[in-house]
């Protein structure tokens, strides 16, 4: 049988880990939203037009080109 420590542990671990993941995706979400910002003011000060796609949202895949 599985101690009560032993699920302690388990339960320790997997919110650190849960915790872990969310930063990572926090963090990721915040470059790509620095480097959007950073392609889009590139473009508007050459006088482009933005075209922007964003394929996914959650991995934060992204098509952009500036005409």
């Amino acid at each position: 049988m599985i101690s009560v420590q032993m699920k302690v542990a388990a339960i320790i671990i997997t919110v650190i880990a849960i915790g872990c993941v969310m930063f990572l995706l926090l963090a990721e979400s915040y470059f790509n939203h620095a480097e959007l910002n950073q392609l889009i003011e590139g473009c508007k000060q050459v006088g482009g037009t933005v075209d922007l796609t964003i394929e996914a949202s959650v991995t934060g895949d992204y098509a952009f080109s500036c005409k």
